[in-house]
């Protein structure tokens, strides 16, 4: 991942901030581009709770050749309250 992009989602990550679309309610983690479906003002900022499950993580130590000193590699399954489910590494 290069550093501005990094930079854009740091908020996202460090306080679960996603969307919440304006009409329906639903919401979304990480935010994302509008579907060509909806605009940007469909969406709204909004801090998920926080509180969830991990369902299932793993370390993973091996990479694939070239990306050596990027282990290990941490990934996980969670769900947040509300239903939503997402995965991160």
């Amino acid at each position: 991942m290069d550093l501005a992009k990094r930079w854009r989602r740091k908020p996202a990550y460090y306080r679960l901030e996603g969307e919440r679309n304006r009409s329906t309610g639903a919401v979304r983690f990480p935010a994302r581009l509008p579907l060509p479906t909806t605009t940007a003002h469909d969406w709204e900022p909004y801090v998920l709770s926080g509180k969830g499950e991990i369902y299932s993580f793993a370390v993973l130590r091996n990479a694939a050749t070239g990306f050596e000193m990027q282990t290990p590699y941490r990934w996980h399954w969670y769900g947040l309250m509300r239903g939503h489910w997402s995965k991160h590494n």
